[in-house]
């Protein structure tokens, strides 16, 4: 994909916005990326913003029309995933280390220092914007043992990624990834067979639970050079738009964007991964959950936007083809998001492969009898018991 900044003046018909100068949910327009097919839209779009970047590779050929800029071009780095996940790896296990680190100091009773990690997440940032496939993929290497600690870090990678498609700033970005990898602080302070029960909980264990809450903000308010932003994300990611969240039960426009953020990944990355007391379920499900959360638990406007962010097939995803093997999907396509990558990790008898073939079904038009190659449905890990971290990294 190769967007271009056009002033807004500039805008014709038949141009696709792939970008605003400004994030999505503070905008009228419903989804993420459109063509400009009526007047109607162009100025719909002048309301709203100073200029748009624009995607010359979908819309109508604009160069015309584009500002002289080499500053505003920009080509999405066609790097495959698996060149550059050994050097995400290394920087995503520092992080997790700091993480863990911090997470047993106040275990221990230790005093809320986020030095390292706070350097550790700024630097981690940069790449999740450069190459997110690779850190999508390393979302998946929590298992439910170490759950706990590594959710903040999945969840984080998440938000940034989502921060980034709702064209947030460099400094929003690093205010609501730093929010995100702090808003679970206060669990550490809550006993952890509490945390870990299997079962429900009765309604003096929850409200017990929710207390975390509050003892992450206690930790984090005692904190120098933290911005309001970094506390309001802690403090109200368990918010819901109805109001029946928590600790304050405020509702609607009252929670600020960035725990509305906080708390769709949060939600999100617990559904889709392996936990103590539950089992993780698909892209799919976590989904549908969502949206039956829509306008109760989280605004339906911004759970459009999530699911456009992360496409029908999400990096780290397992699928299963026409053909009948099984694969986790490596690498997003920016022109196609129903032709991804896929590393094939089970042959069509559904036996493991001894080598793991990469499949680009952008280019792969046909299976080895002239049929169709293509995606046919996502799938839980279980479904064929298949071990993520063993086959994704």
């Amino acid at each position: 994909m190769i967007v271009k900044k056009v002033h807004i003046n500039n805008l014709k018909l038949g141009m696709y916005v792939s970008h605003l100068d400004r994030p999505w949910v503070q905008t009228p327009f419903l989804f993420q990326g459109f063509f400009l097919n009526k007047h109607l839209q162009i100025d719909d779009v002048r309301k709203h913003c100073g200029h748009v970047y624009i995607d010359i590779e979908r819309g109508v050929p604009a160069d015309v029309y584009m500002q002289d800029d080499a500053d505003d071009k920009t080509e999405v780095d066609s790097i495959k995933v698996e060149k550059v996940l050994p050097q995400a790896k290394k920087k995503y296990k520092r992080v997790a280390e700091s993480l863990t680190d911090m997470m047993q100091g106040i275990k221990q009773g230790k005093h809320l220092d986020i030095t390292k990690i706070k350097a550790d997440t700024l630097d981690m940032i940069e790449d999740v914007l450069k190459i997110e496939d690779a850190y999508l993929l390393l979302t998946k290497l929590k298992d439910k043992d170490n759950y706990t600690y590594l959710h903040s870090l999945s969840s984080s990678i998440l938000g940034v990624k989502f921060g980034k498609e709702l064209c947030l700033s460099g400094q929003e970005l690093r205010d609501l990834a730093l929010g995100i990898m702090l808003f679970d602080v206060g669990k550490m302070m809550v006993p952890d067979s509490l945390i870990n029960k299997q079962g429900k909980l009765t309604d003096t264990e929850y409200s017990l639970l929710k207390l975390h809450v509050n003892y992450s903000i206690k930790q984090v308010e005692t904190l120098d050079n933290v911005s309001q932003s970094i506390i309001d994300t802690i403090a109200s990611h368990h918010e819901r738009f109805d109001g029946s969240g928590y600790p304050k039960g405020i509702k609607a426009k009252e929670i600020p964007l960035f725990a509305r953020i906080a708390g769709i990944v949060d939600t999100y990355d617990a559904i889709t991964s392996e936990r103590l007391y539950c089992k993780a379920r698909s892209h799919d499900d976590a989904i549908k959950e969502l949206y039956r959360l829509a306008n109760t638990g989280f605004p339906e406007s911004l759970i459009e936007q999530f699911v456009q962010c992360l496409g029908i097939y999400p990096t780290g995803s397992l699928v299963e083809l026409s053909t009948g093997e099984v694969g986790v999907v490596i690498q997003q396509s920016k022109i196609r998001r129903l032709k991804p990558r896929v590393m094939i990790i089970l042959n069509k008898d559904k036996v493991s492969n001894d080598y793991f073939p990469i499949i680009d079904l952008l280019t792969a038009d046909k299976d080895e009898d002239g049929q169709p190659y293509e995606i046919k449905k996502s799938i839980k890990p279980e479904d064929y018991g298949i071990d993520p971290v063993k086959y994704y990294l």
